[in-house]
């Protein structure tokens, strides 16, 4: 564990209420000012009622997940909207199941749940420790991808000590 960096807990939170205050007032010029002091208090006062906490290990494993997540989001959309926009672009949905390593662990539900996120798949279904996918393109690779992202997810959720991985 290390100390929590009081700049590293203002600064998501004054970007997160500032967006929301510009978003409320359709970035009228009039209200920035306004803004900025209600912006102050209300981060003034989110740090008093949930004060930063230090990072724990685990946080910081997810980091690398973060990334990659973020990525594959990025293209994967792209790649959808080139499929679903272009003429002559074809969509070759299928369905796969797929038996995960740790079947039983605590990244079920996150393997499901990032799977959903990134574009082109949706877990369908998760039972005695398969998924169930529904992909966009039946010629990509599918169980790559998902023995991949499980590697990822794995490493992000280290085993705790005292008890096995899951």
């Amino acid at each position: 564990m290390t100390r929590p960096n009081l700049f590293l807990a203002i600064l998501p939170r004054t970007a997160f209420f500032m967006l929301a205050w510009v978003g409320l007032t359709r970035a009228e010029p009039g209200a920035l000012l306004p803004g900025a002091l209600v912006v102050a208090a209300v981060v003034v006062l989110s740090l008093r009622l949930l004060p930063p906490r230090p990072l724990s290990l685990p946080s910081v494993h997810l980091l690398p997940l973060a990334g990659f997540a973020a990525r594959e989001a990025v293209l994967g959309g792209w790649d959808v909207a080139w499929r679903a926009l272009l003429p002559g672009q074809r969509l070759d949905p299928a369905m796969f199941r797929y038996r995960l390593r740790y079947p039983h662990g605590r990244s079920v539900l996150p393997m499901a749940y990032l799977l959903s996120a990134l574009p082109g798949t949706l877990t369908v279904e998760v039972e005695d420790g398969e998924l169930e996918i529904h992909v966009l393109d039946r010629g990509q690779d599918v169980q790559a991808m998902l023995a991949d992202l499980e590697r990822r997810l794995a490493a992000a959720l280290p085993e705790r000590k005292g008890g096995a991985h899951g």
